[in-house]
């Protein structure tokens, strides 16, 4: 609902997703990122977005996504491959 595949993230509510996987967060668009998110130094690979997308508030202390996070490991498997097809 938050996150749109392309675009610009400058006035939106999260930042585009299209070709985050390989990227280091809080960088690559001019989304307004948190100081937690622009100063966490992750790069988003398969096991960084994993555990980001279980409790995205314990992987990144002080980031802005207002997300408990998935539960079902098949549901967070899913996004990473979706999300790798849009490189």
């Amino acid at each position: 609902m938050c996150h749109a595949l392309s675009g610009d993230s400058k006035g939106a509510a999260a930042p585009a997703l299209a070709g985050v996987i390989g990227q280091v967060a809080g960088v690559r668009t001019n989304f307004p990122y948190s100081k937690a998110m622009k100063g966490c130094g992750v790069t988003w690979t398969e096991k960084h977005m994993f555990a980001y997308l279980t409790n995205p508030g314990k992987h990144i202390p002080g980031n802005k996504m207002s997300f408990a996070g998935l539960g079902s490991d098949q549901d967070k498997a899913n996004i990473i491959a979706f999300l790798k097809e849009t490189e």
